[in-house]
């Protein structure tokens, strides 16, 4: 049993859960990068406003929002080893944001192939268009929803079973306390995961054989401007990967969840390797989209590249400049000596001070002629 409010002292931090948390923050840091790098690049450039683009913006802020509830969660898994309350705020707070991102990403990500089946394998694309709006009430209310309901049942807590009868630490998500906690579990997070799994497999699948058919026989473009047309089909054509890409990074914390708490809990130590796959796949989709959104289209890459240029010419021109500085810095400089001059004498009025060591007087003779000259000789 618990003393003072803390477990017994064989709970421990083992090595795995300090990798399970630096790696999980590691990666949710490089992924809010990619993500940001998507919304800049969409936000700055004009030319690469497209919808569906548009879209993967939207999926790109819920990613943010995975990668906070998991430095959140991760904080909260630290100090579960001291058995915090459980309707802390923190725990409270942490659970909800965890329920709204998870179904966030899962919903944009099931929005963005149902937006690129319409355009690429019906032709639909006035049709898509107009039902954008449509998504971000669903996409955006929905996850408020579950979480509000969730909040309000008061299933949120800890998995006291995995503290004091398998020594394992745990996140906030569903607490074991309630009458039904896999069927919450279900609800809030993972049945949302495995139905977008299902959705955007089977839409990417006839997404991929129109491509194929279009590659095979041509496009058909009948619009009156054809290179926007052009343009816009192409993008569509790129972003097809990014449910691929959700379903291969997402597709850890599942197998997870289903080796763990579907089943028993007592594999928790068995799954240890899993959960580190987890740690990685479930918060790095923000940054393979980012690498794919920016290596895919070549429109995108000599935007990219382009930057890169010139960010490399500044810092090599600010090195150089650095450089010269502390060469002149360094750079000898002449030194001015000051001779130091004795006391003044007094000039002698007698002129007792005169020297006539290096003058010779040479008197005339008479053989020069009787004249009367004085010839000094230095």
């Amino acid at each position: 049993m618990a003393v003072d409010g803390r477990l017994p002292i064989n709970i421990t931090f083992q090595s795995v859960d300090t990798a399970y948390v630096l790696i999980s923050d590691f990666v949710s840091v490089l992924s809010c990068i990619g993500c940001m790098v998507i919304i800049i690049l969409y936000v700055a450039y004009k030319n690469l406003r497209t919808t569906s683009r548009l879209l993967l913006v939207c999926l790109s802020v819920a990613d943010i929002f995975v990668c906070i509830s998991t430095v959140m969660q991760t904080e909260i898994y630290y100090e579960s080893i001291a058995l915090p309350q459980q309707k802390s705020y923190r725990c409270q707070i942490s659970a909800s944001l965890l329920v709204f991102s998870q179904i966030c990403a899962a919903l944009w990500t099931v929005a963005v192939t149902f937006y690129l089946f319409l355009c690429v394998t019906c032709c639909y694309v006035t049709v898509a268009n107009r039902i954008v709006f449509l998504f971000h009430i669903f996409c955006w209310g929905m996850p408020i929803l579950v979480a509000t309901s969730a909040e309000i049942s008061g299933v949120y807590g800890y998995s006291t079973q995995d503290l004091y009868q398998y020594h394992h630490p745990t996140s906030c998500w569903i607490s074991d306390r309630v009458a039904n906690p896999t069927q919450w579990h279900l609800l809030t997070v993972e049945g949302w995961v495995m139905a977008a799994f299902a959705s955007v497999s089977i839409m990417y699948l006839f997404i991929t054989m129109s491509v194929m058919k279009q590659k095979g026989r041509g496009r058909v473009l009948a619009g009156d401007d054809v290179v926007q047309e052009l343009a816009i089909q192409t993008a569509n054509e790129h972003l097809r990967f990014i449910p691929a890409l959700y379903v291969a990074t997402r597709l850890w914390g599942t197998a997870y969840f289903f080796f763990t708490r579907y089943q028993d809990s007592s594999h928790l130590r068995a799954s240890d390797w899993l959960m580190i796959f987890k740690a990685i796949g479930d918060n790095s989709q923000g940054l393979v989209n980012a690498i794919y959104f920016c290596t895919s289209s070549r429109q995108v890459r000599l935007v990219v590249g382009k930057k890169l240029s010139t960010l490399c010419f500044c810092c090599s021109g600010w090195c150089k400049q650095q450089k010269l500085n502390a060469q002149d810095k360094w750079k000898g400089v002449n030194s001015i000596v000051r001779m130091r001059k004795g006391p003044k004498r007094p000039k002698q009025l007698d002129g007792s001070d005169l020297d006539l060591s290096g003058i010779s007087l040479d008197l005339p003779t008479e053989s020069t002629g009787g004249e009367d000259e004085v010839i000094f000789e230095r």
